[in-house]
């Protein structure tokens, strides 16, 4: 993902919304899961 991010921000930039992005895919997941659902993101949400 991360190479995905740097060819379109700022280098210094990258890390950060990468890990971003995750978080928040982290949170949808944990949110699926706890409402029994299984915990699949799409690549599209």
């Amino acid at each position: 993902m991360l190479k995905l991010i740097e060819v379109t921000v700022p280098p210094e930039l990258a890390l950060a919304i990468a890990k971003s992005a995750i978080g928040i895919a982290k949170e949808w997941a944990d949110e699926l899961i706890r409402e029994g659902r299984p915990a699949i993101i799409e690549g599209d949400a």
